[in-house]
């Protein structure tokens, strides 16, 4: 129905995997060794995106003790480098989460704010994920930022996705060497890395106040509304069906879901269910959703139930195409309705509250274990 929405429905219990022997190993404490012979293991969490280098980097995360707000923002930090044309630094999105338990979910609003006569939008993005780690993460900053950093220096692999996003964009036409570039070579982002070796150090105000502010400031981003950028905590929205609740964003994205959902109960045909509930989302939202929208959704949850479903992007792919320098990052288009409803993450929940369906293409599931 939505782009980024198409999602098969999956269950995910959050009780966790593989038999316990003792309760300080089952909530993460003890460190005692299990019986001769047998197998242990425990739930870490679960992580999907549509990049294998950001899942990669998110699974280490939680095997090193971070939780799913750690692992989301080591996702979203990793697309801006390895996904370009959906995700950037100077993008914006929106993420729902999920505490432990029955904890209600909350939207995180972190979309980019366009000013009176500016084209390039004050950027939502690092300040969001700020306000995510802030509130949920178990790591510090540093911690998250530094394999993201690491990453860049070492190179990126362009994958099919990229490369074909970068022609579409008419940007792929050289490769290492002058060839034209092929799906597995690997592109250095040295311009990023400084960019998120400042990022940090410094930490995520220094984007918005400091030398990496400066810059953005340089290539058009005006510079009060940058300084008082600050994302939105809310309730999500929700709708019940059967025996779960269906949470979305507020906004053009919530309008369409909701328009979407409604128009699907009118018939019992899988497609004419379909084809009703995407009239009604391209209503609601913007004739314009059904273009390509520069985003990218991906999910992350963990043993203690907190779960994270975000949507990211540039408003367009590419963004402007303009390249912030020294920065190597690059500027946001502006948001438009159809560009904020194409960021639709979706999360539905038991009636208890204790059983997230997840929408997601693939899952990685974590268990530690050991003899």
């Amino acid at each position: 129905m939505l782009r980024g929405a198409a999602f098969a429905v999956l269950g995910l219990s959050l009780a966790g995997c593989g038999t316990f022997h003792s309760a300080e190993e089952a909530v993460g404490l003890g460190g005692g060794s299990a019986p001769s012979g047998t197998i242990a293991s425990r739930y870490l969490g679960s992580v999907a995106a549509d990049d294998t280098q950001a899942v990669d980097l998110a699974r280490r995360v939680l095997l090193g003790g971070g939780n799913a707000a750690d692992a989301a923002t080591t996702i979203a930090l990793t697309l801006t480098v390895t996904e370009p044309g959906r995700a950037g630094l100077d993008g914006g999105g929106v993420c729902l989460v999920k505490p432990g338990g029955a904890g209600a979910v909350e939207e995180l609003d972190f979309l980019p704010q366009s000013s009176a006569g500016e084209t390039i939008p004050v950027p939502g993005m690092v300040r969001g994920l700020a306000a995510l780690e802030g509130r949920y993460g178990a790591l510090h900053w540093q911690q998250v930022v530094a394999p993201v950093e690491a990453l860049a220096t070492t190179g990126i692999t362009v994958t099919p996705t990229l490369l074909a996003d970068l022609q579409a964009a008419g940007l792929g036409a050289g490769g290492p060497g002058g060839r034209p570039l092929a799906v597995g070579d690997i592109l250095p982002q040295h311009a990023v890395s400084a960019t998120l070796a400042q990022l940090r150090t410094a930490g995520a105000a220094d984007f918005y106040t400091g030398t990496e502010g400066s810059a953005l400031v340089g290539d058009g981003v005006p510079a009060q509304p940058l300084a008082n950028y600050s994302p939105a905590w809310r309730s999500a929205a929700s709708l019940v069906t059967g025996n779960a609740r269906l949470y979305f964003p507020q906004g053009p994205a919530g309008v369409a879901i909701q328009s979407a959902w409604q128009a699907a109960q009118g018939s019992s045909d899988p497609a004419a269910r379909f084809a009703a509930a995407r009239a009604a989302a391209f209503a609601a939202g913007d004739s314009g959703i059904d273009r390509p929208s520069g985003s990218i959704a991906f999910l992350a949850t963990d043993a203690s139930g907190l779960a994270v479903d975000c949507a990211i992007g540039l408003g367009r792919p590419f963004g402007t195409g303009q390249v912030v320098e020294p920065m190597g990052i690059f500027a946001s288009a502006p948001f438009d309705g159809a560009a904020q409803a194409s960021l639709a993450p979706m999360m539905s929940t038991s009636s208890n509250g204790e059983q997230l369906l997840g929408r997601f293409r693939r899952r990685r599931q974590l268990c530690r274990t050991s003899r």
